[in-house]
């Protein structure tokens, strides 16, 4: 029910999209993929949400290629983001310095890989991957999911020995944080069988 919900309102020669929603300290922030028409791709922003208003809105990773999705867990005492940059076949990950706008370059994974919407979930001492990961035989990037285990955000990644775990254009690409509910751990999906975007599932 969005009847109740407020619009934030973008400049016209922007757009604004993933947005991953953290609260800290009593605070609620939103990043968001920041994508700037006249240069061509987007980078990361972060802005304070204020009676139903984005504040502060501060660029925070800006790379010369494109890059969205900027997926945030905290892990221990840190945070980390995990945009995706699809274009370099890598995925990187950045370490907060300074919560939430000075971070730092850690450490490019799956360098080679085309994955998308990088998404995960930690469940006891074991991180789970889920992505999308083009193949140019179904030359979309909108059907394959695959998870990847690991024992650290650091670590060594290993491919799910059943990947691809879904093949389904309506709902395999991440589009959001995974969550508990009633016991049940829900992960939210793009839709694209329409068109990019369509919907969530």
């Amino acid at each position: 029910d969005f009847s109740d919900a407020s619009v934030i309102d973008t400049p016209k020669d922007r757009f604004y999209a993933d947005p991953i929603l953290v609260s800290d300290a009593n605070r609620q922030y939103v990043f968001f993929e920041e994508f700037v028409y006249k240069k061509g791709y987007a980078h990361i922003s972060v802005g304070e949400i204020e009676n139903n208003k984005l504040r502060n809105i501060e660029i925070i990773i800006d790379e010369s290629f494109h890059l969205s999705y900027p997926f945030i867990i905290k892990d221990g005492d840190d945070y980390y983001l995990i945009p995706e940059s699809r274009s370099l076949k890598s995925i990187r990950l950045y370490k907060c310095i300074q919560f939430p706008y000075k971070w730092r370059f850690e450490k490019a994974m799956f360098v080679g890989e085309e994955l998308l919407d990088p998404t995960i979930w930690k469940q006891g001492r074991t991180y789970y991957l889920f992505a999308n990961k083009y193949t140019p035989e179904r030359k979309t990037s909108n059907e394959e999911l695959h998870i990847f285990y690991s024992d650290s955000l650091m670590g060594d990644w290993k491919s799910h020995p059943l990947n691809p775990v879904a093949v389904d254009i309506c709902n395999s690409r991440p589009a959001g944080s995974l969550f508990l509910h009633e016991g049940k751990l829900i992960m939210v999906n793009q839709n694209s069988s329409l068109r990019y975007g369509h919907s969530m599932t």
